[in-house]
């Protein structure tokens, strides 16, 4: 098994309607495996919830590129689900020196000029006219519990739901300038990786191949791996998520890293039985 990368740091960037908590059960178990791991709030989210009414999509990737320079780390390893895939490929290429891969785990990969609502079914936009706060509101539960978390139990779908938020409209609604990152050089010569949750039902069947290969295969050359669950592998599935994240960014090939470093031994679920 040859390994490729080592002494990286990974910041896992969250989806829409939630901050960097989403990721805690992943990010715990990459630290017990002797990981750096970060999940910060975007702009609007969580912890910055009170930023939202003046909060644009270019905010994104300036906030996540300060907290990458304030916390000096400089051999990183983003990770993004859904929109999150949207704010790799914006902060990828403002901090091409400081990214040494990028991952989209069912992450939106847009054109430059495009807006995410261009990437989503119309009914997504039907709401937009009617919002004059960039409060962009949480979908209804009903639609979320059976395409986005249909493999969580109904109490774990709950307790999630109970911490979403409104979401940034102009996330959703602002052209991408993403010229940098489909043409500059530097950010084209990043490795870049593609994690396929197989139950992932967010959008209907019309719509399923819309992360892969509709989306990824605007990555150019990319590595990939699947994950046994829907789109919140991070509630239901971490330790396949976090496993298949390493996999793609610190070793040449796939499948191996579980056993090679007897991540078994050391994961949460483990220690917790012992």
């Amino acid at each position: 098994m040859a390994r490729i990368k080592d002494d990286v740091q990974y910041v896992f960037i969250h989806p829409s309607w939630r901050g960097g908590w989403c990721w805690d059960k992943v990010v715990a178990i990459m630290r017990a495996w002797g990981r750096e791991a970060h999940a910060p709030d975007g702009p609007g989210h969580g912890s910055r919830l009170p930023e939202i009414e003046n909060v644009t999509l270019a905010d994104y990737p300036r906030v996540y590129a300060e907290y990458i320079e304030e916390n000096a780390l400089d051999r990183v390893v983003l990770v993004g689900n859904s929109i999150g895939g949207l704010m790799v490929q914006l902060t990828m290429q403002e901090i091409p020196d400081k990214v040494v891969h990028g991952i989209w785990y069912m992450g939106f990969v847009l054109a430059d000029g495009e807006t995410l609502l261009n990437a989503c079914p119309p009914e997504f936009a039907d709401i937009v006219p009617s919002i004059t706060d960039n409060r962009y509101p949480v979908p209804p539960h009903e639609i979320v519990r059976s395409r986005w978390m249909q493999d969580m139990t109904a109490e774990a779908q709950t307790a999630d739901l109970a911490r979403w938020q409104p979401q940034p409209m102009r996330s959703f609604t602002d052209a991408a300038d993403l010229k940098r990152f489909h043409e500059n050089p530097q950010v084209q010569a990043i490795p870049k990786s593609f994690i396929n949750g197989v139950k992932d039902m967010t959008f209907d069947w019309k719509w399923r191949w819309a992360w892969d290969p509709r989306l990824s295969k605007r990555l150019g050359e990319f590595s990939y791996a699947e994950v046994p669950g829907a789109h919140c592998c991070f509630n239901c599935h971490p330790e396949e998520l976090a496993t298949a994240v390493i996999d793609l960014a610190e070793y040449e090939f796939r499948g191996e890293t579980y056993a090679t470093e007897e991540l078994w031994r050391k994961s949460p679920t483990f220690l917790g039985a012992a």
